[in-house]
């Protein structure tokens, strides 16, 4: 099953690697393979999605499959004979949160292939525009109208926080500062609250994940604006993973995992990390606090765990094969 949402939002993170850490990949020699595989990505988001004679869309099919049926079938894709339905958002019912996330996917991958390919660069940038102003214009819940992702991936958080963190993508692909000054005046309407709080719990607490945006567009707030404030919110959120805020501070597990939930515990924290280690590169630090602890639950992740054994499928020892 294709679940468009976390899999637009899979990509946009791959993205921004592609655009911030480029010489990380371009020293492994892995750069072509990164682009190659966001290409194939871009490729697909751009034919779900549908426009009109002006350009504007119409539709986006977010989702390829049932749910329920291809969660119980336990086999190879190839010898699949199940029905394969397609759900799509429209006007009259559309979906902010998954065509924002869409629309940061393709901005964040124009931005990563403007040296290299800058005709497919200015297709990805154009097909985002027209989703982020879809999204803005015609507001609602994705699961709304494709109800069968309601199980799988609800989106809990609405479909604010992609507002802004798409308006902050489309700024930085484009320059153009209305993008800017949307996303600031978003962030303050529905999220800037819950960083002024000085109670974790129900305010900035969790982190970022495919769901919850705003971790991450606090973290570009505070690169792109230099305002303090933003800064203030977004050490605020990475102390209370690091050394704690205010007496709070999230669980670490007795090997040195940050633990924040059950259901694929290391997201949580691998999120998190890429989150503190860009903060560190590109805004500030304190001492080795943000990149120390990037760098703790990456390694916890590869082996340096009580098991001694990699989590990520396919790299380094003892790692999962099945």
């Amino acid at each position: 099953v294709k679940f468009g949402f976390p899999g637009a939002f899979a990509f946009t993170l791959l993205g921004w690697s592609a655009v911030d850490q480029r010489n990380a990949w371009i020293e492994i020699s892995q750069l072509d393979e990164l682009l190659d595989v966001i290409r194939w990505q871009t490729d697909y988001l751009m034919r779900a999605h549908v426009r009109d004679a002006n350009g504007d869309t119409e539709a986006f099919y977010g989702q390829v499959g049932g749910g329920h049926v291809d969660h119980a079938y336990w086999g190879p894709p190839e010898t699949m004979t199940m029905a394969r339905p397609s759900y799509k958002v429209t006007r009259a019912q559309p979906g902010s949160d998954l065509t924002a996330e869409t629309a940061s996917a393709l901005a964040v991958a124009s931005l990563a292939f403007t040296p290299e390919d800058p005709a497919y660069a200015a297709q990805l940038l154009e097909h985002a525009r027209a989703l982020y102003d879809f999204a803005d214009t015609y507001r609602g819940k994705y699961v709304n109208a494709i109800n069968d992702a309601t199980s799988f991936y609800n989106s809990w958080s609405g479909y604010e926080d992609e507002l802004v963190w798409g308006a902050l993508w489309l700024y930085r692909a484009t320059a153009e500062s209305t993008y800017l000054t949307k996303a600031e005046s978003y962030f303050a309407q529905f999220h800037e609250g819950a960083f002024q709080s000085s109670q974790a719990w129900g305010n900035y607490h969790w982190t970022l994940n495919w769901d919850d945006k705003k971790y991450g567009s606090v973290v570009l707030l505070a690169a792109l604006t230099e305002k303090s404030k933003y800064m203030e919110y977004a050490e605020k959120w990475l102390d209370y993973w690091t050394v704690g805020f205010n007496g709070q501070q999230v669980q670490y597990s007795s090997g040195g995992q940050a633990y924040l939930d059950q259901w694929g515990s290391l997201r949580y924290s691998a999120n998190t990390a890429f989150l503190a280690l860009w903060y560190s590169d590109f805004v500030r630090d304190y001492g080795t606090r943000y990149r120390d602890f990037g760098e703790s639950q990456i390694d916890y992740a590869l082996g340096a765990n009580p098991e001694g054994r990699s989590y990520v499928v396919g790299f380094g020892a003892s790692a999962p094969i099945n």
